[in-house]
């Protein structure tokens, strides 16, 4: 078992074993709903580790669905899967762990999940083209605690 805390954890750099060039993939973005909210009510070291917590959770859903983190985004994350089923189930289990979180702690956490699927360039870690720009999208139009995806991806 891993003995780091949440906090330790969130930090670490992202996990990144994409080969450069183009490919096709899912692209999923995270975001945690009212997250600056949560550092005016809460303070900057507490929603940090509420905050900590949600990325962790967010990270492991990730790599057992098969996925790779390619960033963390502040308050959300981007991760790629090479198919596309795998973004899904691990979008919605993530969704199950903090809903299951969330009955157990003081403080609520929700997350917007988006996705969408297509070719992306894979240049130095960092992934570029249509499906990442429109992931971004979705996960801002997602509902809280809701996956919304592609039509691609549907």
């Amino acid at each position: 078992m891993d003995e780091r805390t949440p906090t330790e954890m969130s930090r670490l750099a992202p996990t990144n074993t994409l080969e450069q060039g183009i490919g096709f993939f899912a692209v999923v973005f995270t975001d945690i709903v009212r997250s600056t909210d949560h550092r005016a009510q809460l303070g900057d070291a507490t929603a940090d580790a509420h905050h900590a917590e949600v990325d962790v959770l967010t990270r492991r859903a990730v790599e057992s669905g098969r996925g790779v983190v390619v960033k963390s985004l502040g308050d959300g994350l981007m991760a790629v899967f090479r198919v596309p089923t795998d973004a899904v189930r691990a979008s919605v289990e993530v969704q199950r762990q903090l809903a299951r979180r969330n009955r157990h702690s003081s403080v609520a956490v929700t997350l917007r999940v988006g996705i969408a699927v297509g070719e992306i360039d894979v240049v130095d870690g960092d992934v570029h083209g249509y499906p990442v720009n429109e992931a971004a999208r979705l996960c801002a139009a997602a509902d809280p605690s809701g996956v919304l995806v592609s039509e691609l991806t549907a």
